[in-house]
């Protein structure tokens, strides 16, 4: 079975589908589809919190552990500094600033909840170990997340740079702005409405994506099918999809139009 792509209610601007060379080639199919819209995402809360930190500069590295509950709010991070959240703990991060960087580890099945937050700095953020991560009303412009591991992400109201994930895991993601690329692999899965990306969205392997009301907005802001990865799209505004049969990481090596064994339903709803 190979890539599959709906699409219904949908602006291309400059359509190109394109079918790299072949080693063997499976069915695809476009036809129309209804989604639903992304709900609201509320972060998760918690009822007793163990610590509690207000207005304080942090200038070491953090780690949260044990079943701890933990909340920093309006603080600020002075150095390049990492912080480790694990073993079921939940740390609450609002309103705070980052001054040069910052790493944010999130593993073994713990929560983080990041609010009210607005930073021009780096934070690379990798998540996995089956863990959750909400994230709201936040401006990320030069961060990244990577999520693997069956864990689960939630982003509403977020701007961010770059979205990578490996391994049965999930993002949602509602009202973003998004100034880099989105990559999904093995099981991975990612609901995206009302959003605006300046890059590609690339799916490989078994990987899918919902995309309701979004627009790519860059000039090379494309959508790339690969191997048996399944996309749904509704009332969106896209560039080129290429659609690849075949496994491959070469996702740059456009060739002129060629469609094969192509399905197309002209029966919008």
């Amino acid at each position: 079975m190979g890539a599959i792509l709906l699409i219904s209610t949908i602006l291309l601007s400059s359509m190109l589908l394109t079918v790299l060379p072949l080693a063997s080639m499976s069915q695809r199919k476009i036809s129309a589809l209804k989604l639903p819209v992304t709900s609201k995402i509320s972060y998760k809360q918690t009822t007793t919190e163990h610590v509690s930190f207000k207005n304080v500069s942090f200038g070491e590295t953090l780690t949260i552990s044990n079943d701890s509950i933990v909340s920093i709010a309006d603080s600020n991070f002075k150095k390049s500094l990492s912080i480790y959240v694990r073993d079921n703990s939940q740390l609450t991060l609002k309103n705070i600033s980052v001054k040069f960087s910052l790493a944010v580890t999130v593993s073994d099945n713990a929560t983080l909840n990041m609010l009210d937050s607005n930073v021009t700095e780096h934070i690379n953020f990798f998540i996995s170990g089956q863990t959750r991560v909400y994230i709201e009303n936040c401006r990320l412009d030069n961060s990244e997340i990577g999520i693997f591991d069956s864990s689960k992400v939630y982003l509403n109201n977020v701007t961010i740079r770059e979205v990578y994930m490996w391994g049965n895991s999930t993002i949602q993601a509602s009202n973003i702005t998004g100034y880099g690329s989105w990559t999904l692999y093995k099981n991975d899965s990612a609901i995206i409405s009302y959003a605006k990306i300046e890059e590609s969205i690339s799916f490989y392997e078994t990987s899918t994506g919902s995309l309701y009301n979004v627009t790519l907005i860059g000039p090379s802001s494309d959508i790339y099918l690969y191997d048996n990865s399944t996309v749904k799209v509704n009332n969106s505004q896209l560039n080129n999809i290429y659609v690849n049969a075949f496994r491959t990481m070469d996702y740059f090596a456009i060739q002129p139009l060629i469609i094969w064994n192509l399905i197309v339903s002209t029966c919008l709803s």
